[in-house]
């Protein structure tokens, strides 16, 4: 069957995912929301407490950084091995594959900073004068996201389901699989990144809606929270469709 990449059926695709393993994506990412409420309430409790704000924040990165590994290791098992059993969130499986995400995203992370600076000195070259600060502050920030979004399309898409599925070379097979759909990849990672902002602005405007008055961490975090399952689960979907339509193996 020959390869092929259609932008809109498979990013409905990738919503259809979301959609179908919605329930599964809400409760993975449940010990997210819990730990970055608790850490909320440690700053809330004694807000004057430097040592306890850099120890509860420092303490939710760290643990957002572990279970988003988790969550999309076990996510891309799920979607391209059909028939393994779900990993148990501290089986030995699970745990290297961590590992190896982990190290995937360090991987991204140093080719998303070029990007982003490349983004940074663009946005500070253009005109915005008579807008608010806050305003131009994040339309800096949209569109350095957007051009790391571009920038690392074919890794994110490719070469971390490849990571998340124990493939030896993860970057060799990344680039043969990308090879003649490099713009697909863009744009479809575009799509993914604008969803991501879409949903993050929709949670916001509705947990403000909720608590109109409520602490700013407290906003920020429900807004986290509210948006986590479907940005996670549409992201990690998106990426076993790429790599499911562009597999060099019939098997996959």
């Amino acid at each position: 069957m020959p390869r092929s990449l259609p932008l809109w059926a498979t990013f409905a695709e990738a919503l259809s995912l979301t959609a179908r393993h919605s329930v599964r994506f809400f409760a993975w990412t449940c010990p997210i929301a819990a730990a970055g409420l608790s850490a909320v309430g440690a700053v809330a409790l004694l807000p004057d407490d430097r040592l306890v704000f850099l120890f509860a924040w420092g303490s939710f990165a760290l643990f957002f950084f572990a279970a988003s590994c988790a969550f999309f290791v076990r996510t891309h098992r799920m979607l391209l091995i059909p028939g393994e059993p779900l990993a148990p969130l501290l089986g030995n499986t699970l745990a290297m594959g961590m590992w190896r995400y982990a190290r995937g995203l360090a991987v991204i992370a140093a080719l998303a900073v070029p990007c982003a600076l490349a983004g940074w000195l663009c946005a500070s070259r253009v005109s915005l004068d008579g807008l608010p600060d806050s305003a131009q502050a994040m339309l800096w920030f949209v569109l350095t996201y957007l051009l790391v979004q571009a920038g690392v399309a074919k890794r994110q898409l490719l070469y971390l389901p490849a990571v998340s599925l124990r493939h030896g070379r993860c970057w060799r097979e990344s680039t043969a699989m990308g090879r003649g759909f490099g713009a697909r990849l863009v744009l479809l990672n575009l799509l993914s990144g604008g969803y991501t902002l879409g949903v993050s602005a929709f949670a916001g405007w509705m947990v403000a809606l909720v608590i109109p008055d409520g602490p700013q961490g407290l906003l920020e975090c429900l807004t986290v929270v509210v948006g986590l399952p479907a940005q996670m689960g549409c992201f990690a979907c998106l990426q076993a469709a790429c790599y499911r339509r562009l597999s060099l193996d019939s098997t996959a």
